[in-house]
């Protein structure tokens, strides 16, 4: 072991992060990225859903930018067979982490109705609904955690629905 009176205290990599300019940080990132474009998907997710306050009110508003399902669907795809390379029996115990990385993306997405976009929410969950329909058939779900989380993501479905489609909205036909 190296001599006691060489060894340093560093910084935690959270407090030499705050010390970094935006510039600096935005440089690290686009590095990351290059050196890990998987983590590409993960951000993107992980992105807030834009602030309906922050957009100016337009006399003609353009469309909202489409949300990429795809990647939410890669997400959902990846979490889902996070548990392929185990033995049944291992990734039993795994089941409840797996639901709770399922709900963590349900949760980014349900910040859009918050943000006037209801309707990138509904794509996005039906997308985590259909990716999630495999596993049903394949993930012992003996606990329950799974079967749980469906049941949840339907009501999510259900609630992204009634802000996106209100009760009463007049449709106006062509």
């Amino acid at each position: 072991m190296a001599n006691s009176k060489e060894i340093t205290n560093r910084k935690n990599l959270k407090e030499r992060l705050t010390e970094l300019s935006r510039e600096q940080l935005l440089k690290l990132l686009t590095e990351l990225l290059d050196d890990a474009p998987e983590l590409g998907d993960w951000l993107a997710a992980a992105l807030p859903a834009p602030e309906a306050a922050a957009q100016p009110k337009a006399a003609h508003p353009k469309p909202a930018q489409k949300v990429d399902t795809k990647v939410y669907q890669r997400q959902a795809h990846g979490i889902l067979h996070s548990l392929d390379h185990m033995r049944a029996s291992d990734a039993y115990w795994h089941v409840e982490g797996l639901t709770g990385q399922l709900q963590g993306v349900e949760t980014k997405a349900m910040e859009f109705p918050a943000a006037g976009d209801a309707e990138s929410a509904l794509r996005i969950l039906l997308t985590m609904l259909e990716e999630s329909a495999e596993g049903f058939e394949v993930i012992d779900d003996s606990d329950g955690y799974f079967g749980t989380y469906l049941d949840g993501l339907g009501a999510t479905l259900s609630a992204a629905d009634r802000v996106a489609h209100p009760l009463g909205k007049v449709i106006k036909r062509a």
